[in-house]
């Protein structure tokens, strides 16, 4: 999770199928480091999980030029593997941090492992 000085543009969702989600930033194009992002996470089969839940673009906007200009530019990027999931990831706008970038609530779900039991059999010590 980071500020990565990114955009995640609409026509990332057809260069990179299985990394980016149906919910993107409002620009029709992906940056230059937004490429980075991406094909770093296809390399390494991670995800980014921003664009993975359909918000209001109000709860999707990460940061705010002082003009006004918004766009997600922090990214939670995690693992595709189904060991562990984000059931929910928003913008907290509320929260005062004295920044022009707001704060993102993750909401992180857990697969407990199963207890496994070793055979051992009894062994008899001999005197």
């Amino acid at each position: 999770m980071g500020d990565f000085k990114c955009r995640i543009g609409k026509d990332a969702r057809t260069m990179y199928e299985l990394v980016v989600g149906p919910s993107t930033d409002q620009s029709p194009e992906t940056s230059v480091n937004g490429r980075r992002v991406a094909s770093f996470c296809a390399i390494n089969g991670l995800k980014i999980l921003n664009t993975s839940y359909e918000k209001k673009m109000l709860l999707r906007t990460t940061w705010q030029h002082p003009h006004g200009a918004k766009a997600m530019m922090d990214l939670v990027i995690g693992s595709r593997s189904p060991s562990f999931e984000f059931t929910d990831l928003r913008v907290c706008r509320k929260a005062k941090a004295n920044s022009d970038h707001y704060l993102v609530v993750k909401t992180l779900s857990v697969r407990a492992c199963t207890k496994r039991t070793i055979y051992r059999p009894n062994r008899q010590l001999q005197a």
